[in-house]
């Protein structure tokens, strides 16, 4: 049998070992690395206003951008929504652009109600950039002087009270807004008239003719977003010639070289360029133009490097 010493000694061992088991223990705890889970993830927190229809969600988390360059360099400044009405303006302010994104703000207008929305935005590919807030989203695509908006989930979801969008084209230059296009002194259908379908035919040879023809009806035709937009009476889009004072059509065969201008007044004045075969063949019933193209005939020929050919006798 153990000794009274002996039992001693083993009951201080026993509660030295103790002792020192809990010492490393706790020392771990305090100071050791342990498994991470996922309510040890910090989430930033999102803050909306939902009375002035303001919202300013968290940031994006940054995305790699090894794969692609950006080729978008002057994206900072003020860029307003065109090409709507005036009761639908918009303004976007892009800030602090690098080769990874960009701070915006939006403050749109919808009637009577509005929404603003701010946050970053990340480059997805050389020329567009993606902000995230829950399930709905807007894309930004860079194109020339321009920047085409939209949105993907519900608008709610960003902000936006019903009626509001920040959808749209945005430019630096004055905004065009459509409510001031209205012109209802010309038809955006004119070309199909008898009128001016007789004119064609008398001042055309056959062959340009049916080329023309071919090139509407086969073709692209193009209403171009520019300073002669308008609309008429019955809210058709189409452009104006300010120096002839007409409705003016453009049309092209995609890959082939082949384009038609064709330009023609309320009058029955008709003025065509057919660019073919590296030259502008230029049609007119205008005795007083036809040594004198329109001036947009006169570009037309410089863009695609031909000469004007006369045809009008």
């Amino acid at each position: 049998m153990f000794s009274d010493n002996s039992k001693r000694y083993n009951l201080f061992m026993l509660g030295a070992t103790l002792v020192a088991v809990l010492t490393i223990f706790t020392c771990a705890m305090l100071f050791g690395k342990r498994p991470v889970s996922h309510t040890d993830i910090n989430v930033p927190a999102e803050s909306t206003d939902a009375g002035s229809g303001e919202l300013s969600p968290a940031e994006n988390q940054t995305p790699e951008t090894s794969d692609f360059t950006v080729s978008v360099t002057d994206a900072d400044g003020n860029w307003n929504r065109t090409q709507v009405k005036q009761s639908d303006k918009a303004a976007l302010t892009v800030s602090e652009q690098d080769k990874k994104g960009f701070k915006f703000s939006f403050n749109a207008s919808g009637g009577e109600k509005s929404s603003k929305l701010s946050g970053q935005a990340f480059f997805t590919s050389e020329n567009t950039a993606d902000y995230t807030y829950g399930a709905a989203g807007i894309k930004f695509a860079f194109q020339e002087d321009m920047i085409t908006v939209s949105h993907s989930g519900e608008l709610s979801g960003l902000g936006c009270p019903e009626g509001v969008t920040f959808d749209g084209s945005y430019t630096k230059k004055d905004p065009v807004y459509t409510d001031n296009l209205v012109d209802e002194s010309y038809s955006a259908d004119i070309r199909k008239s008898t009128m001016i379908i007789s004119a064609l035919k008398g001042c055309m040879t056959g062959a340009d003719y049916e080329k023309m023809n071919y090139i509407f009806e086969n073709g692209q035709e193009f209403v171009y977003q520019n300073d002669e937009f308008a609309y008429d009476k019955d809210g058709v889009e189409f452009n104006v010639d300010a120096e002839m004072k007409a409705v003016k059509y453009y049309a092209d065969i995609a890959g082939s070289g082949e384009h038609v201008i064709l330009i023609c007044t309320n009058g029955g004045k008709v003025y065509v360029a057919i660019i073919s075969d590296g030259e502008l063949r230029y049609y007119s019933n205008d005795a007083s133009r036809y040594d004198t193209p329109p001036k947009s005939f006169v570009a037309a020929a410089e863009n695609y490097e031909v000469k004007i050919k006369k045809m009008s006798k």
